[in-house]
């Protein structure tokens, strides 16, 4: 999934998330309002508030559907979005009007309105879509303009849409901080995985705490590359079953990639039963080559544990060929912009993927070339010989460990 296609996930869930959230403020807020008319209404005898309690105990029940409803469907839950302009605003200036026809005093009925339909745009402001807010703002300028009709003088008609108007200002400008920031933390958690992807936890804290991003652009190198893929697996492959195979492979490389990341190395790529990783980017490792070695050393270790365990559970062994080769290569963020990778590319990079051929030819677990044995020499080599690999003009000495 791409960051846009994230980032329109997270909206919609935090859209309809929020939807929820003004179903329930809804309820509880007119339920308030139904509650202290009722006590009103008591406590005066019937003679003010009375005419008022039908009208909001209907928009009471009718909240609690919309609550109620949007916990248990979908369809009402997306179309609570849509209430505050279309219902909200409409039932409130119902009840006003209603109120005004019995108050004997309608101007202190118009200008209590304005509070509760400042209200609900902060209600509006939830479904952090402007067209929302400004929808609700024009409907709440039209009904508080009819209820200030009979008993406001011009000039407050106008300080009250003025006043609205500010309200609509403050919860756009809040609703838009609030996609600032969901954009802010998909992004964060995008480039966040990116980094558990390819890079040890070490190395991706180092980079995630850099302000560039380091991945965007491309770097020439010397790398120590390590190309390993399992023996035989398309005739392994043939004797089990399409899940037996899916599960020895993740069970494989989740052993191969810990010991990549436990030396500080860099996942390039899966490439089937193989992979290919390397070391000195994009944070620099003067021992690169030592940990490569090192690394390679505890993935043969690793897979005799493997090996052991699937034995003990009847299940087929395998082995593997592991080459390593240090050379310069390109490193970057390469591909289209909607699939990007971060990745190595050069002629270093194929001559890794020929040593790691060459093991079948040599019969041995790990050739490695002159380039890296020259440079871990606390290991002792075992020479192999010249060999012809394709791609190289000359014939490249290798090396595979004494055992």
């Amino acid at each position: 999934m791409t960051t846009s296609e994230q980032l329109e996930s997270a909206l919609r869930d935090v859209r309809l998330g929020n939807a929820r959230r003004i179903s329930q403020v809804r309820a509880v807020g007119v339920g308030a309002f139904f509650l202290t008319t009722l006590i009103l209404s008591f406590l005066t005898e019937g003679k003010s508030w009375s005419p008022i309690v039908l009208p909001i105990a209907i928009y009471f029940l009718v909240a609690l559907v919309f609550a109620f409803g949007s916990r248990l469907s979908p369809k009402i839950l997306w179309l609570s979005r849509f209430a505050v302009p279309v219902f909200d605003m409409p039932a409130v200036f119902v009840i006003q009007l209603v109120n005004q026809g019995y108050s004997e005093n309608p101007g202190h009925i118009s200008e209590f309105s304005i509070s509760i339909f400042v209200c609900l745009l902060m209600l509006s402001a939830y479904t952090l879509n402007a067209r929302y807010i400004l929808a609700s703002m024009v409907i709440a300028i039209i009904f508080e303009q009819i209820l200030q009709s009979p008993a406001i003088a011009p000039y407050g008609r106008i300080f009250s849409a003025v006043v609205l108007g500010l309200a609509t200002w403050i919860c756009v400008f809040a609703g838009r901080n609030r996609l600032e920031l969901v954009e802010t933390v998909v992004q964060a958690n995008a480039r966040r995985f990116r980094l558990q992807r390819y890079f040890s936890p070490g190395v991706g804290e180092l980079l995630e705490e850099q302000e560039a991003d380091t991945l965007a652009h491309g770097k020439d190198c010397e790398l120590t590359i390590i190309f390993i893929d399992i023996r035989g697996f398309t005739s392994l492959s043939e004797q089990l079953s399409t899940r037996e195979v899916v599960e020895l492979l993740n069970s494989y490389h989740a052993h191969m990639v810990e010991a990549i990341f436990r030396h500080g190395g860099t996942l390039d790529k899966y490439l089937g039963d193989g992979l290919i990783a390397y070391f000195n980017a994009p944070v620099d490792q003067p021992d690169h080559a030592e940990r490569a070695v090192s690394c390679a050393f505890e993935m043969e270790r690793k897979l005799v544990t493997f090996n052991e365990d699937r034995s003990k559970e009847g299940k087929v062994t395998i082995k593997m060929g592991i080459g390593i080769h240090t050379g310069r290569a390109i490193v970057g963020d390469i591909g289209a912009p909607h699939r990007r990778e971060f990745t190595a590319i050069g002629s270093a990079v194929n001559v890794a993927s020929r040593l790691e051929g060459m093991t079948k030819e040599v019969d041995r677990t790990m050739v490695v070339s002159e380039a890296t044995a020259q440079l871990v020499s606390k290991v002792p080599w075992a020479e192999l010989g010249r060999y012809p690999i394709r791609g190289c003009v000359e014939p490249l000495l290798l090396f595979t460990p004494k055992r």
